[in-house]
């Protein structure tokens, strides 16, 4: 069993509160998914829980923590750049696991994982390897040690179908106990037995912790009726005060005519008594609205829109015939035909390390070329893009006129950033933030083509079924990689598998 009690999270650079006085246990077997918005401090509570030592140092920890668990595993959402730089071999045989490393275990989770091990160029760096491959070494080494008790954030990150399937199915039947962050709908409708939910209510002004013994579909039923609920009788209020409002005002101006009008010094005195009992009245009521439910806003709310798009006529952007892929390795992909016009929605998805980031690669270095299209990129690792030291204002300015700026506060506003976080470095925000300020500057600048890797990765799930409208109310050409089918399946009109020998239509029925 693992207790915490009267937790406390601050996030120290704009003294804002992130969990407080949270109480919860995680029982033995339990399948335990910790959800939430973005900067709502879940990465940081996994981590703390493994080894307060890797909490983030701008975020200050309070609370008791009991694990009676006999050995914990934990799967980092980002690996670090010093483990990036090991080789497989000294990422797997290295002297830090070399007492707890069961290497008869090691080679059985390879192959529970359908990894060939022996496939690899062991002198090839970590950070060489593609997303997936790095999750699967990881996860290998993690199994080799037999925990009772596996910490994951993200593993679904940048798996293909098949792997993920496996993940599936080793959190649901393994005999160990699980407590893990995700944004994968699928993954948390399979598995999660239990939901730990952190939350920034009140425009971002007030933590909220939940933790419900349900499954996660539960979870998400019952918090959608409570604010489809509460938004009802939050209307109402709002439009019965309305009406009272409208109602008083009608004979307030009433009373002022008859009181410029009348001369009778009685009927006035009248007149004005019956003014004091009306604007009594008013005082009253806009107290008692004062105790009104206020109108729920989704706290996972994305609101961003591609309104500035630029149109194109339906042209052939791209026309590929038998074509090769040879980088990062000669063969890579073969025979690849593929045709792309100005509107289509085309997504990709395939096997770790097929070259999917590589072909997509191919694509940009193509439509780069051309003058007759707004091209945007979003690369799996977009961080490199940012200067992390600037503000999201900074970042969005292109021109720094003033319209500009109430522009690009408005946009942010409406995406919920916080006056702070609007203000801080973007090396503050949460992955989910960084994510949403990208989509905004591709929205700003009015892209009328885009290319996306893996787009679903950082956001919450309770906001993938607005990402998945966003991208599919986009009204321009648009090119993405996602292991989640369901994005694909409700976003493009076109879905290929990448295999070593070329693109497979995918029809939504076992290919």
């Amino acid at each position: 069993m693992l207790q915490i009690q009267n937790l406390n999270m601050y996030h120290t650079h704009n003294h804002h509160q992130l969990i407080e006085s949270a109480n919860f246990v995680v029982n033995p077997g339990d399948r335990a998914a910790i959800i939430g918005g973005e900067g709502t401090g879940k990465s940081s509570l996994l981590k703390w829980i493994y080894n307060p030592d890797l909490t983030p140092d701008y975020i200050s920890v309070q609370g008791q923590l009991n694990n009676h668990f006999k050995s914990m595993a934990y799967l980092p959402q980002l690996l670090d750049r010093d483990t990036l730089n090991l080789t497989v071999n000294a990422f797997l045989y290295g002297m830090d696991y070399l007492y707890d490393l069961d290497f008869n275990l090691l080679f059985q989770a390879a192959n529970r994982l359908n990894f060939d091990l022996d496939s690899i160029d062991h002198d090839r760096n970590l950070g060489q390897l593609s997303g997936g491959q790095q999750i699967k070494l990881q996860m290998i080494k993690l199994m080799a040690t037999q925990p009772d008790l596996y910490l994951l954030d993200e593993p679904s990150n940048n798996l293909d179908l098949r792997t993920m399937e496996w993940l599936t199915e080793f959190i649901q039947t393994e005999d160990a106990t699980f407590i893990y962050v995700s944004h994968d709908e699928r993954l948390l409708q399979q598995t999660a037995t239990k939901v730990i939910h952190l939350e920034q209510v009140l425009h971002k002004t007030q933590p909220k912790f939940t933790e419900a013994n349900l499954t996660y579909q539960d979870y998400v039923d019952q918090r959608r009726a409570k604010f489809e609920r509460h938004t009802q009788v939050a209307n109402k209020q709002a439009q019965e005060h309305k009406e009272q409002m409208i109602a008083n005002n009608e004979v307030k101006q009433k009373l002022h005519s008859q009181l410029n009008a009348t001369k009778d010094s009685t009927a006035g005195r009248l007149l004005a008594k019956k003014m004091k009992n009306i604007n009594a009245q008013e005082k009253r009521f806009n107290r008692e609205s004062e105790s009104h439910l206020e109108k729920p806003i989704p706290e996972d709310q994305i609101n961003i829109e591609f309104n500035r798009v630029k149109p194109l006529d339906h042209k052939r952007l791209l026309n590929f015939y038998d074509y090769d892929v040879n980088q990062p390795v000669p063969g890579l992909i073969r025979h690849i035909n593929f045709d792309f016009k100005s509107e289509d929605k085309v997504g990709f998805f395939g096997d770790n390390g097929v070259g999917k980031t590589s072909f997509l690669n191919i694509l940009y270095q193509d439509l780069s070329k051309r003058t007759d299209i707004e091209l945007a990129y979003m690369p799996q690792d977009y961080k490199e893009l940012f200067d992390l030291s600037q503000t999201p204002i900074e970042f969005l300015t292109q021109t720094g006129e003033k319209e500009e700026q109430t522009l690009i506060m408005t946009a942010l506003g409406s995406s919920l950033f916080t006056p702070e976080e609007m203000h801080q470095p973007i090396e503050r925000l949460s992955g989910g933030q960084q994510a949403k300020l990208f989509l905004l500057k591709i929205s700003i600048e009015g892209s009328n083509v885009i290319l996306l890797d893996e787009p679903t990765r950082n956001f919450s799930p309770l906001s993938q079924s607005e990402l998945r409208q966003i991208f599919s109310d986009f009204s321009g050409g648009l090119i993405t990689i996602s292991h989640d089918i369901l994005f694909l399946e409700e976003v493009c009109d076109t879905i290929y598998e990448v295999t070593p020998t070329g693109l497979v239509l995918y029809r939504g029925d076992g290919m």
